[in-house]
């Protein structure tokens, strides 16, 4: 609520544009970025992340096979519609393997929990 004693028509409109503290923003902010990308580059010219590239690069990592199927269903997901039906019948496939080869499939815990008769 604006003061009766203060006329409204003689106070001036505040703006930082041209005043010192405007200046001092514009460098802090400059040095900023240019601080975070010499950051960038020296990260960049580290051997331990060049070695990291190439790994990636040749597929060296070894990921679970679980992870692997997320990986596959993200690409196929932005790839287009087609190739989400193969890699589910993979998936389908792989798990009726898993049943022949163990016999049953095991169940969870909470499974059986949920599914057990209750004692009357």
């Amino acid at each position: 609520m604006p003061d009766w004693r203060i006329n409204e028509k003689y106070r001036k409109p505040r703006r930082t544009k041209g005043t010192p503290f405007y200046v001092e923003r514009n460098y802090y902010a400059l040095g900023c970025l240019a601080l975070s990308g010499i950051c960038w580059y020296l990260y960049e010219l580290w051997p331990s992340t060049k070695k990291l590239k190439q790994k990636l690069e040749t597929d060296k990592f070894d990921y679970p096979e679980g992870l692997k199927m997320k990986i596959k269903h993200i690409q196929s997901g932005t790839q287009g519609g087609a190739g989400i039906e193969g890699l589910l019948a993979k998936a389908r496939e792989r798990e009726a393997q898993k049943i022949t080869k163990e016999g049953e499939k095991e169940t969870s815990w909470l499974y059986k929990i949920m599914t057990r008769e209750p004692d009357l």
